[in-house]
């Protein structure tokens, strides 16, 4: 497992290099994001993948696999993102699941369009 949050974002990218002709990882808030080909497809925040999930059906299917909405506090509540929808820690290891999920959210993001 990469050391520190920028190598994770690096070895995230280097998994996801077959999605599109450009993987891109930017500094994203406290974090960092990965886009593909310009899309925003995911944001990593203190070690942990979340996706930007376009769809109710691949929100359920990491709800399934024990994720989570993006959460954090404000100065007068905890917000909910639900937009951003964590990934189960154990994909960062297994590739090709992340990959497969990933292909697939990519395509939904960019139909949404």
């Amino acid at each position: 497992m990469p050391s520190s949050s920028r190598e994770l974002a690096e070895h995230i990218a280097d998994i996801l290099r077959p999605l599109g002709r450009v993987v891109e990882v930017r500094r994203f808030f406290s974090g960092f994001e990965l886009r593909v080909d310009g899309e925003q497809l995911l944001m990593l925040h203190e070690s942990e993948i979340y996706f930007r999930v376009p769809t109710d059906a691949l929100r359920a299917e990491l709800r399934e696999a024990g994720g989570a909405p993006f959460t954090y506090a404000s100065s007068k509540r905890n917000v909910t993102v639900q937009r951003y929808f964590g990934a189960p820690a154990d994909w960062i290891e297994d590739a090709e699941r992340l990959l497969d999920f990933a292909r697939r959210n990519l395509s939904a993001l960019r139909e949404e369009k």
